[in-house]
């Protein structure tokens, strides 16, 4: 399985100052290329940089800026690689926060991973050895308490992992993260037979998740999505079984929820989720994207 991840349009890019987004834009020679490496580039040229009225010169020539990969496909491709079994590669990785904790989350439930290549010159590709839910578990004593950032990404598409499997894990988030509503994917993972218990002892709030082995073949109302990590952590954990999920209202917001599935399918094949827009329903066919 090969992944690659790439930086979205300007308008979806915080690293950029608007106004060089906007530079590019007017001179018609902005663009944001796909990723070979770390990074994915965008160019300006000296038209684009009066276009603003900068303070400085462009030169004359294209300059190219090295952009970090996008941290919304990071975390997606990290966990798609992690649960297809055998190896998979990651081009263009973001190195934020949010990834590195993904990483050792992962790492520490027995996902092998490895880079390859110069990080330094924008070449590194991630070398993943990855395995299915049920075959995760803690590499340690230490890994069954699993700190898991500040991200809510990372905390929830690990808490849909974990119930998808077998382990019996606590989760550890930021008090931050703790402290904001997780009630909507727990009672889901809850109806999946999954057992998860929010609490909080002297080490702090946690999150415990004893997996049911799988989510079995079902149909589920997910109702009003109040957070599109909901659905994106399903997805990305659900494999094991066919499954149908349904909405019952439109989705309010379907950026992320697009990426996931445009991933998804990318690495599982075309018919690995089908969406009958009409109805607000989704097919996912069983697997892994195993080789």
């Amino acid at each position: 399985l090969r992944v690659a991840v790439h930086v979205p349009d300007f308008a979806g890019v915080g690293q950029i100052p608007a106004g060089e987004a906007q530079a590019a834009a007017i001179a018609g020679s902005g663009r944001v290329r796909g990723s070979r490496g770390k990074h994915a580039a965008a160019i300006l040229n000296a038209q684009a940089g009066a276009a603003c009225g900068y303070p400085w010169r462009v030169p004359d020539e294209a300059t190219v800026l090295d952009l970090p990969g996008c941290k919304s496909a990071s975390q997606r491709a990290l966990l798609l690689c992690a649960v297809a079994g055998g190896a998979g590669e990651i081009e263009g990785l973001s190195e934020c926060r949010d990834s590195t904790d993904l990483m050792a989350a992962l790492a520490a439930l027995g996902v092998g991973f490895t880079f390859a290549g110069d990080p330094g010159a924008g070449a590194a590709i991630l070398k993943v050895s990855g395995r299915p839910p049920a075959a995760l578990a803690p590499q340690s004593a230490a890994a069954a308490d699993l700190p898991a950032g500040e991200g809510a990404s990372t905390l929830r598409f690990l808490m849909a992992l974990l119930a998808a499997g077998t382990a019996d894990v606590r989760l550890r988030p930021a008090a931050a993260l703790a402290a904001r509503p997780h009630d909507e994917l727990i009672q889901l993972l809850r109806s999946l037979g999954a057992r998860v218990e929010a609490g909080h002892d002297a080490a702090g709030a946690f999150l415990r998740v004893r997996g049911a082995g799988g989510f079995g073949a079902r149909s589920v109302l997910i109702g009003t999505l109040q957070s599109s990590q909901t659905l994106s952590a399903l997805w990305l954990a659900a494999g094991d079984a066919p499954m149908v999920w349904q909405l019952d209202r439109p989705l309010s917001s379907r950026g992320y929820v697009d990426l996931t599935a445009d991933m998804l399918r990318r690495a599982r094949g075309a018919a690995a989720l089908r969406e009958d827009a009409a109805r607000l329903v989704w097919h996912q066919e069983p697997g892994y994207g195993r080789d």
